[in-house]
């Protein structure tokens, strides 16, 4: 496996069932570089599914299924797990990037911009 440089800007969220925005399309200007992601679920209650989103508006929902997504997760009812994405992802100019909590959960990411 080969390493993974981590991203200079850190996000950190815990939340329950809401839209969360890392980056703004507008301030993504040339691009970022999605570093490393970890995500887990709440471990209370139900089904978790926290997604990862790259487009150019928000999802209106967590769940939603129209706009892009680029990392998901689901945990089954109860459970505590995590998981950490092994490789990077760049996310192209003008895209915003936000993560959805289908219930209980926390997402841990760092970012770099593109510098051209």
């Amino acid at each position: 496996m080969s390493r993974v440089k981590a991203g200079k800007n850190y996000f950190p969220s815990i939340a329950v069932n809401t839209v969360v925005q890392v980056v703004a399309p507008a301030d993504n200007k040339q691009g970022v570089i999605l570093r490393t992601i970890s995500l887990s679920s709440g471990g209370a209650g139900g089904t978790a599914q926290i997604s990862v989103f790259a487009d150019l508006t928000a999802p209106p929902t967590p769940s939603d299924t129209t706009h892009k997504r680029v990392a998901v997760y689901s945990a089954p009812m109860g459970t505590f797990i995590s998981m950490t994405i092994p490789y990077e992802i760049e996310v192209p100019a003008g895209l915003g990037i936000w993560v959805g909590f289908n219930g209980s959960g926390q997402a841990y990411i760092t970012y770099d911009f593109i510098n051209v």
